[in-house]
């Protein structure tokens, strides 16, 4: 055997050994009901034909079962062809496919291909028995036997013959509502159920050994009405009877009863039926007493039951305790028929064992379903913490459940009933964290014992009131605490506690103080998962790195809320989030991110943990998943594959030592070894289950039992239906197909079981169809039925004879018809010739001289001329002179329409206008239109009609004219008035603006001078000195402006000439600065620069020279003393920026506006009453833009204001 099969049912052994002493599995049931398409609810039998349909017999109709729809049979007075009746016992199938049924009205057999059922005679002349019930039918490949106790018939429907033999049990004359067994052994014996004893009929010997029940013989059977009779793999004959079951041993010839009453016993002694399944597991259905799962060994006649009931949970318990019929199909289900309808088991192994607490007693005593923790200790006992409801302590070999509450008293009791972490530490200490604090788990007094007391700590309880989320060792022995306030490590041996919150000093800081997890890996690094971030501490040199997410970039965390932390084997990170998985590779330091687009069944991670074959296992909010770390493929699992629900919890994850994996949940826990994750392997028939047409609005339902179906071409659509009988989970069973004829390619379309074709043309067609089960497994042999859809009459081969054969008669008449009219036309088109000849002569001669007086005054002219006809194509063109280069080429117009030629698109809408228009009248359109080359050309062009003798438009004739020269000169006088009338309106504004700041400083230029002429003996010196200081004042108040006013006039001129060159702008900087700092620390303003290095710029130096000297005055002047004005300069790929920043009163919103603009007015105070011009930001800006660069504002009122400027760093390269 190979070694690593070996080795993975190993595991399994190992597994399933664990598991099944946890406690018994719990069975879920599928329900099917009248409202799922059932005819009616008690399910008298189950059959499974050749094909793998199931049929369900019932007391109102036969239904057949493709895994998603019933198909129902009812008795029909008004047809022949159906049922003879609605009660069926029982169900078979002979050698042909034929299906053959046990009515109250007789034995019907339906033929599949046909559709229709026909009723066989079952009764001789000399029949005992006056009623037509047949309780039971088995077929095998020559007779079908017909039950009637105390007849038993046999049809041989090869040859259309019946024989009846007659038992000597006696005959009760009844009439019964559920049917008496009937089997064939492999033997090839007929076993007979009745109400008065078993009978065995040998077919060849033809005779009778009947078995009746015998009050002083136990090894009699137990009751003479047999109720169910079957065979087991071994060969043993279990029967059925309404007080008890019985084994028949075909090679000792003995019966044995069951003894319901010593040891574990059945439901119900009333047995209604019975199955031993392909694992070799008895199941026996009961009157009352529901379903009973027996594991029965012949050889040491142990035996160990296991019973489900009916109750209010569908999902694990059966539809009714009346069980009529069991029967497994070719894919390992179970299938229940009852007084209430259907129920449906997996019996294949389980890929997952779940385990929860309900009414069922099988199951785990469990304090409450939601698993907040799981643990195995070295006693192999299962711990399981619940949310809100406490601990639960199993030990699979005594079958005992201890819990532990708050609730309780004694030494049950723990602090909190909400438990998070289960934690065994390298020294075997059991910690366990709640939501009040840890405890160490005592295992001689089998009590937990605070934190505090357990180490004899006399600080206060720092777990106290706190939610503890994680607990890990490290290598170093150190325990770390992950809980809602952040982490502490403690050191066991020292008693050393160190803490690690959110805003603390670095090393001891993280991100949030909400710790979800924690882990050390394999190079001893500390990695932390909380509410705002990962973190990871660096032991060997205190040092903790902090990651998060970041807008707009990939290499990055995929959100801030990190939950679940694992390593896998090449020492990557893995961290699960609320929004996906991210793969934190270590080497170069680079996320990868992967999501429900990936393949994840839910986006948040509660738990990743890595298996024996290094594959990682991720539970989530919606599922499991596994990511083969070999393919890089994620696999999920569902409800449906077995967990124990969608949702799983924090923490409640655990691995055992033999690579047996826990995982909890919202509902419960699973348990699974991976190596025992087999898929089901049953390779499934796929059938077409129906093929419907439609024709106007009429359907009609095709018989799919044939080799080829033929359709009409009115049959415009239909539709194939096709399943794949896997019963297992048919909503996952995925279809392709091919139709070959329209397409060789296969077409997957998922769990889709239906495909519709429209309006297909006339051919001939194969349909394919092929289907996996329910874990994808591809049944690789397609079905197929070919279809031929007929074409129309007038379409078909005999038609085309006869279009033939007509058109050739045609042609010949056609022909003789043709030559005697060409012979009349000859003589009469000769004379017409003769007379024609004479006028086109004359008329030729006008004709001539006309061209000659039109080319003669076309030459003369300088425009083109156009000459099209009535189709838009361009018959004629002249360029005289050949003066435009546009046109030089004439050639190229003719005989091309004239959306052909290249014209602008206006050109040909108009000449589209200029067509439609002249249909109408006769007025001549005009139009310019402009055409670009080598330069804007443009051109005038008048379109007049051409008509011909009936006044019907036969062309256009287009004269262009060259008026580029006219359009360059109106477009020259619009810019210029735009520009005038824009330039007077800025010096009207301009002149206003600067009389009124001219008016201030001179008036009192005038007052002061004045006051000097008239009063200058009667002021003493002081007066003197204070008024020549103020005319000083207005004076240079007056100089600055007109300074200011002079150098912008140039600007505008453009008089100041710009020589832009390579220069160190940090070194006007710095020249800046020094001319400033003298009057900025008078006034008490700090200047700095953060200018440390050479900064090249390409500019005129004088230019950017004015604009520093004057953002760095208004700095100055608008700052408060003792504060700061600050210029920085940073570098931007091709441009510097730099920045002037002061600390001073802000400019508002409103005003920011009026900054750069001439015609507005805005000037303003400083600090300490210093004026300004108004004119240094406008040349600063005129500047700025002079040297193709920006500059722009920013200010808060109250804060103070930057002012930004950009300049190239190289010359441009235009």
């Amino acid at each position: 055997m190979n070694f690593r099969i070996l080795i993975v049912l190993l595991n399994c052994f190992l597994f399933f050994g664990f598991a099944s002493n946890i406690k018994a599995q719990l069975m879920t049931f599928k329900h099917y009901g009248v409202e799922e398409g059932i005819s009616q609810s008690e399910i008298k039998s189950i059959f499974q034909d050749s094909e793998g349909y199931l049929w369900f017999a019932t007391q109102n109709g036969l239904n057949k079962f493709d895994g998603y729809s019933f198909e129902n049979f009812f008795y029909d007075p008004t047809d022949s062809t159906s049922l003879s009746n609605n009660w069926i016992f029982d169900i078979t199938e002979d050698a042909k496919g034929n299906i053959w049924l046990g009515t109250k009205e007789g034995l019907n057999r339906y033929d599949k291909t046909t559709g229709e059922f026909t009723l066989i005679p079952h009764k001789l002349n000399d029949f005992i028995v006056p009623d037509k019930f047949v309780y039971g039918t088995v077929a095998d490949d020559q007779f079908v036997y017909i039950s009637l106790p105390p007849i038993l018939s046999r049809y041989n429907y090869l040859t259309d013959s019946l024989e009846s033999f007659t038992n000597n049990l006696q005959y009760d004359g009844a009439l019964h509502d559920i049917g008496f067994p009937l089997l064939k052994s492999r033997s090839g014996m007929i076993w007979i159920g009745s109400s008065d004893g078993l009978s065995i009929f040998d077919p060849n010997k033809k005779n009778f050994t009947n078995y009746h029940h015998d009050e002083s013989n136990p090894n009699s059977i137990s009751n003479n009405h047999i109720t169910a009779l079957y065979e087991d793999l071994s060969g043993n004959i279990i029967i059925g009877t309404e007080e008890g079951l019985n084994f028949y041993n075909q090679k000792t010839k003995t019966f044995k009863r069951f003894d319901n009453e010593e040891g574990e016993a059945l439901s119900n002694n009333y047995i209604r039926s019975i199955l031993q399944d392909s694992n070799g597991v008895y199941w026996i259905g009961t009157e009352e007493g529901g379903l009973n799962r027996m594991d029965w060994s012949w050889e040491s006649g142990h035996f160990d039951i296991k019973q489900y009931r009916s109750g209010p949970n569908n999902i694990n318990y059966i539809g009714h305790d009346i069980v009529y019929s069991l029967f497994e199909d070719k894919s390992k289900n179970l299938w229940i028929g009852t007084i209430a309808g259907l129920d449906r088991a997996d019996l294949k192994t389980k890929k997952f064992r779940n385990y929860k607490k309900t009414d069922d007693p099988n199951s785990l005593d469990l304090l409450d379903n939601i698993i907040g923790s799981i643990y195995i200790d070295k006693d192999k006992r299962l711990w399981v913490g619940n949310w809100a409801k406490g601990l639960n302590i199993y030990n699979p070999q005594s079958k005992e459940m201890l819990h532990y509450s708050f609730e309780f008293e004694g030494d049950r009791n723990i602090s909190n009933n909400h438990i998070h972490v289960l934690f065994e530490d390298s020294e075997s200490r059991i910690w366990m964290g709640t939501r009040n604090g840890v405890s160490l788990f005592n295992p001689l007094r089998q009590i937990f014992i605070p934190f505090n007391t357990y180490f004899g700590l006399d600080a206060t309880d720092f777990f106290a009131n706190n939610r503890v989320y994680c607990i890990t060792e490290n290598t170093d022995g150190k325990i770390w605490i992950g809980t809602g306030n952040g982490i502490i490590t403690f050191n066991p041996k020292t008693k050393e506690r160190f803490f690690y919150r959110s805003g603390t000093e670095e090393p001891y800081t993280i991100s949030s103080n909400l710790v979800y997890s924690i882990m050390e890996d394999s190079e001893g690094l500390v990695w932390i998962a909380t509410l705002d971030g990962m973190d990871c501490y660096i032991p060997h040199e205190n040092k903790m790195l902090h990651y998060s997410h970041q807008d707009g970039q990939s290499n990055t965390l995929c959100d801030n809320f990190t939950i679940s932390l694992c390593e896998d084997h090449h020492g990557d990170i893995w961290i699960g989030t609320s929004t996906g998985v991210n793969r934190f590779h270590k080497k170069d330091s680079l996320f990868s991110y992967y999501s429900m687009k990936d393949g994840l069944p839910s986006n948040i991670i509660y738990d990743i943990i890595k298996d024996k074959n290094q594959n990682l296992w991720l539970s989530t909010g919606s599922g499991l998943a596994m990511f083969d770390m070999k393919s890089n493929e994620i696999k999920s699992y569902s409800i449906n594959e077995g967990l124990q629900g969608g949702e799983f919890n924090l923490k409640a994850v655990y691995q055992d030592e033999k690579g047996q994996v826990f995982f909890g949940g919202m509902d419960g826990l699973i348990a699974f070894h991976p190596d025992s994750l087999q898929d089901n392997t049953f390779i499934p028939p796929v059938v077409i289950t129906s093929f419907d047409k439609e024709r106007g609005a009429q359907k009609e339902k095709l018989n799919v039992y044939t080799d080829k179906l033929e359709l009409s071409y009115k049959d415009y659509s239909f539709t194939i239906a096709y399943a794949s009988l896997d019963y297992t989970q048919p909503f996952k069973n995925r279809y392709a197909y091919k139709m070959e004829g329209l397409s060789d390619e296969w077409i997957e379309v998922g769990n889709r079981h239906f495909v519709h074709f429209t309006n297909l043309p006339s051919g001939h067609y194969t349909f394919l169809v092929k289907g996996t089960n329910n874990d994808g497994i591809w049944n690789e042999v397609p079905t197929k039925i070919e279809i031929r859809i007929l074409p129309p009459w007038w379409f078909s081969i005999y038609a085309y004879v006869a279009y033939i054969l007509f058109g050739f008669l045609l042609i010949y008449g056609i022909f003789r018809w043709r030559v005697r009219n060409l012979k009349r036309e000859k003589r009469m088109l000769e004379q017409g010739i003769r007379e024609r000849t004479t006028e086109i002569a004359l008329q030729k001669e006008r004709v001539e001289e006309s061209e000659e007086k039109l080319k003669s005054t076309i030459s003369s002219l300088n425009d083109l001329v156009f000459v099209l006809d009535r189709d838009g194509v361009f018959q004629e063109f002249y360029n005289p002179g050949n003066k435009d280069p546009l046109y030089e080429n004439p050639d190229f117009f003719l005989n091309k329409h004239y959306k052909q030629v290249g014209f602008p698109p206006l050109v040909v809408e108009e000449l589209q206008v200029a067509f439609e228009q002249l249909q109408k009248s006769d007025t001549i359109q005009e139009f310019d239109y402009c055409v670009n080359q080598q330069g804007m050309c443009w051109f005038n062009a008048k379109v007049s009609p051409r008509r011909n003798a009936q006044g019907l438009l036969t062309g256009i004739t287009i004269v262009s004219r060259h008026i580029t020269e006219r359009k360059e000169a109106e477009q020259r006088l619009r810019q210029q008035k735009e520009e005038l009338n824009e330039l007077n309106a800025t010096k009207d504004k301009f002149f206003s603006i600067l009389a009124h700041d001219l008016k201030n400083p001179f008036a009192s230029l005038y007052s002061l001078s004045q006051l000097m002429d008239e009063n200058y003996r009667h002021l003493d010196e002081e007066d003197r000195l204070i008024a020549l200081k103020r005319i000083h004042y207005s004076a240079e108040l007056i100089y600055n402006l007109l300074e200011n006013l002079l150098t912008w006039s140039k600007s505008q001129r453009g008089a100041i000439d710009y020589t832009p060159t390579e220069f160190d702008l940090s070194l006007q900087v710095e020249e800046n600065i020094n001319l400033h700092r003298i009057p900025a620390e008078k006034k008490g303003v700090v200047l700095r620069t953060n200018v440390k290095e050479s900064y090249t710029a390409y500019a005129d130096r004088q230019m950017i020279n004015t604009v520093l000297r004057n953002l760095i005055n208004n700095a100055v002047k608008f700052t408060d003393s003792g504060k700061v004005v600050e210029l920085n300069v940073r570098r931007e790929e091709k441009f510097l920026e730099v920045e002037v920043r002061d600390q001073g009163v802000g400019i508002s919103p409103e005003n920011m506006e009026k900054l750069f603009r001439i015609d507005v007015k805005y000037k303003t105070l400083g600090t300490s009453g210093e004026k300004g011009t108004g004119l240094g930001l406008i040349l600063c800006h005129e500047f700025v833009q002079k040297n193709f660069g920006a500059i722009w504002c920013e200010s808060e009122i109250g804060k103070g204001t930057s002012f930004f400027f950009t300049i190239p760093c190289e010359k441009r390269k235009v």
